[in-house]
């Protein structure tokens, strides 16, 4: 039986995320595990709090005991801001995890940590500084104090350039977030005069030096002419910057396949450990910030990655190793997606642009089973179970989509195919579907451990318009149901009652049946209103709606017209109305009684009820059979007004 590795990390779709799976992937192929992985797919620090809450509750989905090992990409989830995250996942190992955690760089209590043997890289930065370009007077911009990232990297920095013979001053040394923000901050600090501008940068992250770069740009201070600048992970924007950063490339994959080795050791400790092979060369990407000039061949590549082509010669040959971000706007996915009518037809159009996200193995979508109907507010949670309600199996085209092949599953089973793959070794990505923080279910794209294509900017879109796509599907049949249904109570109105009764007259069958209309109305409603107020009136209001369909049945037609009215339709075999209606009163009055003896309220429940009876065809005048029924009802409540007296 296969083994499976759990992955946990966030924003995979980055840099450090291709070059973690590449570490991963490599070594599970070898060992023929599978891999899921649970991502967010915005980056922890994103702003809007509410629609990360959406994001984070992925995390919660993983069911460890399924897994033979877990490995958490602990960089991801590391800053202040986002330690909420961290946080509950840590709870969730301490109480519900029972195999083999091993985290990333950064440790967590009780797990092995596979530091990023990054030293020789980052001595390398500096003697990029001191020795390639003259550099003494250095800054070094770190991450948070007490960080242990943060502080491993510092402490080769300095070491590395005291041995240089360059003395680093504390107030060189400046503590950041690994972020835009720091430098920014610092570079705010040089505009100000609080600090003097130092020759060279050394910064233990791209964002922070770019953060750096573009705010002394604005104060009219040039890279590299004023100063010099070098970052370390060589991320996609350090290349595509106005000045493109020097940057160096980190030992991710290394470490990613050294936790796999780790795992391997715990679930199987007899079997053998295959080493990973790096590909070598240079770890410098050579950027303007330095005044070494730029890597076009990797800036190209970068741009290339990231290009909205609008006209681009795409055809069957070329698209399914050809999708990037002009593909999927230009194919008008989210017009498609807006004009659909039905949640079928919803999931259809869904599912039919999964083209978008070739090559794949499989594409699985899993919502729950009321995402159409549930309005209420977000929850951290996915709901005991889970529909697996659209396939789609790669070449073959859409398994299925919304019919009787849907399967209801348990949602610690996180995917039915998860736990029967017996195809070759592969990746399941788990990414959430939501809108805002109302989670819908997650969506699942399988692929083969060895294809080269890893998650991208395509797929992440692709999912927002998704997510948009199922919440404008909410709210088009939230409209529909409101025009036809009774909020308070969720009964048919009167429009409801009308349309719902001609389809069942209309549909035929009907001959030799007799139809009953039920006149219903809640006697001083207005006395508890003005004595209790309106909430009590709203709940006595609620009570017999729930009493008239209780004692009507699932067969009937049942309606709130409007205040204290209330109406009811069925259709009863030849000569049956009568001997039904008076099932329905015993029922009705039965229900009322109860509530009465068991609500501690100060006021009794009661209502008048008129019946009228006519034999079915389509020619009967239905309002005739209502005032009838009304008739009778009234007479009956001017009975209940004369006893109350």
């Amino acid at each position: 039986m296969k083994k499976r590795i759990c992955v946990l990390t966030a924003m995979p779709e980055c840099i450090h995320g291709q070059r973690i799976f590449e570490g991963i992937f490599t070594q599970c192929q070898k060992y023929g595990c599978d891999v899921a992985v649970f991502a967010t797919m915005t980056n922890l620090m994103h702003s809007d709090r509410v629609y990360q809450k959406g994001e984070e509750v992925i995390y919660q989905l993983p069911n460890f005991d399924l897994f033979d090992g877990v490995i958490i990409d602990t960089v991801t989830f590391g800053g202040g801001a986002i330690t909420e995250a961290l946080d509950k996942i840590k709870v969730r190992l301490r109480n519900d995890c029972h195999v083999p955690v091993v985290t990333l760089e950064l440790p967590i209590d009780g797990c092995k940590c596979i530091e990023n043997d990054n030293e020789p890289i980052l001595r390398e930065m500096c003697r990029h500084l001191t020795v390639k370009h003259g550099k003494r007077d250095i800054c070094i911009i770190t991450g948070p104090k007490g960080n242990p990232v943060a502080d491993y990297r510092l402490d080769i920095f300095l070491d590395e350039l005291s041995l240089l013979g360059v003395a680093v001053h504390e107030e060189r040394i400046i503590y950041g977030d690994f972020w835009y923000s720091c430098g920014e901050r610092l570079a705010d600090e040089i505009a100000a005069g609080r600090t003097t501008l130092a020759e060279a940068y050394l910064c233990a992250s791209d964002h922070m030096a770019l953060g750096l770069i573009e705010r002394l740009k604005k104060y009219g201070l040039s890279v590299p002419h004023d100063t010099i600048v070098i970052g370390f992970e060589a991320t996609t924007e350090a290349a595509l910057n106005d000045t493109p950063l020097t940057s160096f490339v980190p030992n991710d994959s290394l470490t990613a396949a050294k936790a796999v080795d780790y795992l391997r050791t715990i679930i199987e400790p007899d079997a053998r450990i295959i080493p990973y092979e790096t590909s070598g060369g240079a770890y410098i990407r050579a950027g303007e910030s330095c005044g070494c000039g730029s890597d076009h061949i990797r800036s190209l590549s970068r741009f290339r990655d990231v290009l909205y082509y609008t006209m681009r010669n795409y055809n069957l040959e070329t698209r399914g190793n050809d999708i990037d971000i002009g593909l999927l706007m230009e194919n008008y996915v989210s017009e498609k997606f807006t004009g659909v009518k039905t949640p079928k037809e919803c999931l259809s159009q869904i599912l039919g642009s999964t083209y978008l996200l070739q090559p794949f193995s499989h594409y699985f979508l899993c919502l729950a089973d009321d995402w159409v109907t549930d309005y209420s507010s977000g929850e951290e949670r996915y709901p005991k179970k889970m529909n697996l309600i659209a396939e789609h199996s790669g070449d073959a085209g859409p398994t299925f989509c919304c019919d009787d092949r849907s399967v209801l599953f348990d949602t610690s089973d996180m995917l039915p195919h998860l736990l029967n793959n017996d195809e070759k070794t592969s990746v399941f990505y788990f990414s959430p579907v939501h809108f805002g923080d109302k989670t819908f279910g997650y969506s699942v794209l399988q692929r083969e451990l060895t294809d080269t294509h890893k998650l991208n900017l395509v797929y992440r879109n692709w999912l927002r318009l998704v997510n948009n796509s199922l919440e404008m599907m909410r709210a088009k049949n939230r409209y529909m149901v409101l025009s036809t249904h009774d909020e308070m109570t969720g009964l048919l109105n009167r429009r409801g009652f009308y349309e719902r009764l001609e389809k069942a007259i209309t549909a035929g069958g009907v001959s030799e049946h007799d139809i009953v209309i039920l006149s219903v109305d809640l006697d001083g409603l207005k006395k508890i209103n003005d004595t209790y107020g309106h909430t009590e009136g709203d709940t006595a209001i609620i009570t017999v709606g729930r009493a008239l369909c209780t004692a009507c049945g699932s067969e009937a037609v049942c309606a709130r017209f409007g205040g204290d009215e209330f109406a009811a339709a069925v259709i009863v075999h030849k000569q049956q109305a009568v001997s039904w209606f008076t099932q329905f009163s015993g029922l009705f009055s039965r229900f009322i009684s109860d509530y009465n003896a068991t609500s501690g309220k100060p006021y009794q429940i009661m209502a008048s009820v008129g019946f009228s009876t006519e034999t079915c065809s389509k020619t009967m005048n239905i309002e005739a059979l209502i005032n009838k029924a009304d008739s009778q009802m009234y007479a009956e409540k001017d009975v209940h007004k004369r006893t109350n007296q």
